[in-house]
């Protein structure tokens, strides 16, 4: 694992971060009160799993002097696991119990640091995520939950958590057959995926079936209802939402470029709905590492989702491109 690392745009280089006893190694980052804050450490080789470490107000280099300092959660002994900024608190996760950090009001401390929840906790640095409302969802020890930052969490997934918590009733026989539990071993890969316009989320995990991230229980908040999900073949790694569009091709251009109305790279839509976009890893059923799951369809029937690029020449003068980060992977049968 590489050290935490700082990009300097003024050099173009990249660096790894310097903290009080060199090389800083972190399972998590979070950004609250202009500082960045490290979750579970390594400093100078030392494991440090209870420690948060912030550094200057507004100064990403200074850890040391200012305002910036470190505090060790020793509530417990299990290890943090993230953060995420909830209103105007940052509340901290760990494998067993939750805090909630605010800006202190005293004049010797920087932040309050508040045990709110000390029984449950999550086991994935991707097991929390924002909801609406100012609201995290949380993928718990023993349940889904909502938390809202006070000291309760409010459960939400009791109608199938024999389907991922309980995978055995007690006579050793198989919680559900229709759909297969959770591997223990693997509940560091948990992660959720928000789709506002879907009113959804998604919750993708490693069932005792598989060898990969192919099973998933999705959420329909505004309908408070439960699905499953299976993407047979094609591991689901991440996630985001997308809103098809009509793009303006150069051959519908007309005029020359002077009288062109708009910009260059204009889109006309959005036409149809939202869809969910799925990162997999080559190697699945179609060795395609990304595609389009088209939740109309009654079956889960995935396809490859396509793109097109164009851009106009710029190799006379006094045309110029400026590609400060470009990246293009592309396949087909048609170069």
């Amino acid at each position: 694992i590489d050290p935490v690392q700082l990009f300097d745009p003024q050099t173009n280089t990249i660096s790894n971060l310097v903290g009080p006893a060199g090389d800083i190694l972190a399972k998590a980052l979070a950004i609250f009160d202009s500082s960045l804050w490290l979750l579970n450490t390594t400093e100078g080789g030392t494991r440090r799993p209870q420690r948060v470490r912030y550094c200057d107000q507004g100064d990403i280099t200074e850890w040391i002097l200012g305002t910036a300092g470190f505090r060790d959660l020793l509530e417990g002994a299990e290890q943090l696991m993230c953060g995420r900024l909830l209103g105007s608190y940052l509340i901290l996760y760990r494998e067993r119990g939750i805090h909630r950090v605010s800006v202190s009001d005293s004049q010797n401390l920087r932040f309050d640091i508040d045990h709110m929840i000390p029984d449950n906790g999550v086991t994935s640095i991707d097991a929390v995520i924002h909801f609406e409302k100012n609201r995290h969802f949380i993928w718990g020890r023993d349940n889904f939950y909502l938390y809202d930052g006070g000291f309760e969490l409010a459960p939400i997934g009791d109608p199938i958590t024999k389907l991922v918590f309980e995978p055995f009733f007690e006579d050793g026989t198989a919680g559900d057959v229709m759909f297969a539990a959770e591997d223990p071993s693997q509940a560091h890969r948990h992660h959720l995926v928000y789709f506002e316009q879907l009113n959804e989320i998604l919750c993708v995990f490693q069932s005792i079936e598989t060898d990969d991230l192919e099973y998933a229980l999705c959420w329909r908040f505004s309908e408070n209802q439960w699905f499953t999900r299976k993407f047979e073949g094609r591991p689901v790694r991440g996630a985001d939402s997308a809103n098809p569009f009509i793009h303006i091709a150069w051959d519908d251009l007309i005029g020359t470029w002077d009288e062109l109305v708009g910009s260059w790279n204009d889109l006309v839509g959005p036409v149809g709905t939202t869809f969910p976009i799925f990162a997999s890893s080559v190697g699945g059923t179609n060795d395609t590492p990304t595609f389009q799951f088209d939740v109309d369809l009654t079956q889960d029937i995935d396809v490859d989702f396509t793109m097109v690029v164009e851009t106009k020449d710029f190799s006379e003068y006094p045309f110029h491109a400026r590609t400060d980060w470009f990246d293009i992977r592309i396949g087909g049968t048609n170069p």
